[in-house]
């Protein structure tokens, strides 16, 4: 039986060792539809970008679900990486299930010149960015090891936690995976329509193409 070739997804963890082994680095991406952010989103740009111009670390963006915090985070990024004009990796970790809502989101918008890397992983993948090899002779190392470690293999200026009612619960390891992240960050965005919910009940259904929930 011939092999086929392995192609990771785009934005995946995956995508960025395989450009890494390959000497390749990240291209920027087009946007493919014309988003118009409504007022709301607009709001929340100017508040997100006023927050960054005045030195705070982070923003908790906490609209209800349907207003599009997607795209409003990711527009408020690309100004603040545009008012930088600096090179930032940006992480992104999210419910597996809006993963895919994330990719084609970003897909839609485009990236920009100062984007050096865009990663998308989920909440159960943290772990990925704190693996090493183990020393010779020793088994592999377990998530719980790895939470116990220091910094991270990889640095992100920009962290966003979508759903990140996810992490309310300090002890449980990908917000020990998610708190380590903080050191390296130069901005860091929490987006949650409520903290009650569990994450699942804002999965948005994979048949719908609109702009809902983005």
């Amino acid at each position: 039986m011939e092999l086929v070739g392995f192609e990771p997804k785009e934005f995946s963890w995956e995508e960025k060792i395989q450009r890494e082994l390959n000497g390749q680095s990240f291209d920027s991406v087009p946007p493919q539809k014309k988003i118009t952010l409504k007022p709301h989103q607009l709001e929340a740009v100017t508040e997100i970008f006023l927050a960054y111009k005045e030195g705070y670390p982070g923003f908790l963006l906490a609209d209800d679900i349907g207003l599009g915090k997607t795209f409003a985070a990711w527009a408020s990024i690309l100004k603040i990486l545009e008012s930088s004009e600096e090179k930032r990796k940006i992480l992104i970790v999210c419910p597996l299930g809006v993963v895919a809502n994330w990719r084609s989101s970003i897909r839609w918008m485009g990236t920009n010149q100062w984007v050096e890397e865009v990663v998308i992983l989920n909440y159960e993948r943290l772990d990925k960015i704190f693996e090493t090899k183990p020393r010779k002779g020793t088994k592999k190392i377990s998530k719980r090891d790895l939470a116990r470690r220091g910094a991270a293999s990889e640095e992100f200026d920009v962290v966003l936690f979508d759903e990140s009612h996810a992490l309310k619960n300090l002890s449980a390891l990908r917000s020990k995976f998610s708190i380590k992240l903080y050191e390296s960050a130069k901005m860091i965005f929490w987006l949650s329509a409520t903290a009650g919910q569990n994450p699942l009940e804002l999965r948005v259904p994979a048949s719908d193409p609109g702009q809902e929930d983005r």
